[in-house]
């Protein structure tokens, strides 16, 4: 979610409508292959630690982006990123006998990003 006008830039509105699109998309197969015993869901990670953030863009984008839109993607348990395998857990517990009756759902490992 970006705050101000000037973070509504093209890419971050495009990722928006892609990301809520996929989530539908999600939701209507996991809904047709129920019947099946298929399972579908989507894991939505905050920033994780790898070089998708951690890159000079991103870098130059926090030393000259305006406060408002920084605040955008600060998340609400104060980390700046999650580690790979936070990820990866939630990934293995949905495959998990303990996740098996889940399907149709977005699991958020955002600490908290979506509550911006």
């Amino acid at each position: 979610m970006m705050r101000t006008e000037q973070g509504k830039t093209l890419g971050s509105l495009g990722y928006s409508a892609a990301k809520e699109a996929l989530i539908n998309l999600m939701r209507n197969y996991a809904s047709v292959l129920a019947a099946h015993r298929i399972r579908v869901n989507a894991v939505q990670p905050t920033g994780v630690h790898t070089p998708m953030i951690h890159n000079s863009m991103l870098e130059e984008y926090f030393t000259t982006a305006d406060e408002q839109d920084r605040l955008a993607l600060v998340n609400a348990i104060h980390v700046r990123a999650v580690e790979p395998v936070d990820i990866s857990n939630a990934m293995l517990w949905l495959c998990s006998e303990e996740g098996r009756y889940v399907t149709g759902s977005a699991i958020r490992v955002d600490a908290g990003a979506n509550l911006r």
